[in-house]
């Protein structure tokens, strides 16, 4: 269902790989019905909000870059990979 090969997710299972990239993650919240947060947070590609800022805290990759004034180097590989994950996306929704 997310395209993602079983080996890739037997080793994401067993923590073989530590920080999956956001597209990745995207995919998973998106099958698992799972808060795509969430997994950013737990995959430490975002830092966790305080709690008084959960509530208007940014859902989606392209909330957090903008919510964001420094990125760290992890953070913008990450809005990289979901970049070309939503460019490859786009390019075969319109064949």
């Amino acid at each position: 269902m997310t395209g993602i090969s079983n080996a890739y997710l037997s080793q994401l299972e067993n923590n073989k790989i530590k920080k999956p990239s956001a597209n990745i993650l995207y995919k998973l919240a998106n099958v698992y019905l799972i808060g795509f947060d969430m997994l950013m947070e737990t995959a430490q590609i975002v830092q966790r909000m305080p709690p008084e800022t959960s509530t208007s805290r940014p859902k989606t990759l392209a909330g957090y870059s903008l919510y964001s004034k420094d990125l760290t180097k992890e953070e913008e590989e990450a809005l990289a990979d979901y970049l070309e994950f939503l460019r490859f996306k786009n390019k075969d929704a319109k064949r």
